[in-house]
């Protein structure tokens, strides 16, 4: 229950702008996420970073209507977990647009967390792919140590840079 001497209509008004910024903020980071993707399959390095800078700035919005969004529910009495929020929803807006506002906006954060788990696995993939070839190039074969176990160059039969030859 609410401990707030604010009015129901005043939390609903705060709450809303609230909402409304993390809707636009959620939804603008889910499209990144496929301009990350889309950059990551055609190996656009270049738009890689370009995306990375506008994700950063993204998720620093995120963060700064997040806090708000969860001191908005501290100073209202309820908790700040999904269920403490769909609580306070409830409360200040009895016509549940904010609930239904919020679910969306859950629904589009863990779609988001998903697809930021693939664009990772693609990353890291693309990443042991490069690291593969400059194995090659150096004369061993990829999953091979370079060094051995005291910390010298590996020096096995046969290895030979291909830069070398």
């Amino acid at each position: 229950m609410s401990t707030t001497t604010d009015a129901p209509d005043d939390c609903r008004r705060q709450l809303q702008a609230v909402v409304g910024r993390l809707a636009d903020l959620v939804g603008r980071l889910h499209g990144l996420l496929e301009e990350e993707h889309a950059a990551l399959t055609s190996q656009d390095a270049d738009q890689l970073r370009a995306v990375a800078d506008r994700k950063r700035l993204c998720a620093e919005g995120i963060e700064k209507a997040e806090s708000e969004r969860r001191s908005l529910c501290r100073s209202a009495g309820f908790d700040i977990d999904e269920s403490g929020m769909l609580e306070f929803a409830r409360w200040c807006d009895p016509g549940l647009g904010l609930q239904a506002d919020w679910k969306r906006i859950m629904r589009t954060a863990k779609r988001s967390e998903s697809m930021n788990r693939v664009n990772a696995a693609i990353g890291r993939a693309r990443l042991q792919q490069v690291s593969d070839a400059l194995t090659i190039l150096n004369g061993a074969n990829p999953g091979q140590n370079l060094y051995d176990a005291k910390g010298s160059e590996s020096t096995g039969f046969g290895r030979r840079a291909l830069a070398l030859i």
